[in-house]
C-alpha cells in the first residue's frame, strides 16, 4: 500500500508528468488524460466511485483513513481529492494545485496516524506475541510507507530513526524504543497532544 499505492497517488499520478498533460480532449469512459490521471489518484485511495455521497466498501488506504479521525485528515483527504478534480474539470490548474499539496499532506497525516494507532496498541498489548507483533508489523509498514511521499513533512533523519527504533527483530522491540518512535513521529507532525489518543 505504501510503495505502490501511497506512491503512485501523491507521486506519480498528481506529479507534474500526470498532471502537465491535455485537459481538453475526452476520451470515452476516461475523460481527458488530466482527469484520467487524477482519478487513478483518487482510485488509490479505495474508496466507492461516488464517496463520501456514496457509501459502500473500503479497500486499501479507505479501510485505515479512519485512524485519522482524530485530526480530520480522513474527511479533508477526500475533501481535497473532489476539490482538486472540481478543479480540474473547471481547469482551474491553481486551485487544483493547492488541492494536490492538500491531497499529499491530508494522506501523509493517515499515514502517520495508522503507525501511531498501532504503536499505541503494541503498548496495551506487550504481553501478547501473537498481538503484540500483528500490531507492529502494521505500524512499520505504515511508517515504511512514510518514505514515498515526494512532499513528505519527516525529515529523511527522524524517519530512520523511528525505522531504527523498530530494529531488526520485533521481539526485541521494548517499550523504550516504542516511546521513542511514537515521540519522533508526534514531533515531526505537531501531533504531540494527540500522540497517546490514536
Amino acid at each position: 500500500m505504501g510503495a505502490c499505492f501511497y506512491y503512485q497517488a501523491t507521486t506519480v499520478y498528481l506529479g507534474d508528468d500526470k498532471m502537465n498533460v491535455d485537459n481538453s480532449t475526452v476520451i470515452v469512459n476516461e475523460g481527458t488524460a488530466m482527469q484520467h490521471h487524477w482519478d487513478e489518484a483518487f482510485g488509490y485511495l479505495g474508496v466507492p466511485v461516488g464517496y463520501p455521497d456514496v457509501q459502500g466498501d473500503l479497500y486499501f488506504w479507505g479501510k485505515y483513513k479512519s485512524k485519522a479521525s482524530l485530526i480530520g485528515a480522513d474527511v479533508e483527504l477526500v475533501k481535497a481529492l473532489i476539490e482538486g478534480r472540481e478543479a480540474i474539470n473547471e481547469k482551474d490548474y491553481s486551485t487544483r494545485d493547492q488541492a494536490r499539496e492538500r491531497v499529499r499532506s491530508q494522506w501523509e497525516l493517515v499515514c502517520v496516524s495508522s503507525a501511531l494507532h498501532y504503536l499505541n496498541e503494541v503498548k496495551a498489548n506487550l504481553s501478547d506475541d501473537a498481538l503484540r507483533n500483528h500490531m507492529l508489523s502494521e505500524a512499520y509498514a505504515f511508517v515504511f510507507s512514510l518514505q514515498f511521499n515526494i512532499e513528505r513533512n519527516i525529515s529523511n533523519a527522524d524517519w530512520q530513526t523511528v525505522m531504527d527504533a523498530f530494529g531488526d527483530d520485533l521481539y526485541q522491540m521494548n517499550l523504550s524504543d516504542i516511546d521513542q518512535a511514537i515521540d519522533v513521529l508526534a514531533n515531526a507532525y505537531g501531533l504531540e497532544n494527540e500522540k497517546n489518543q490514536f
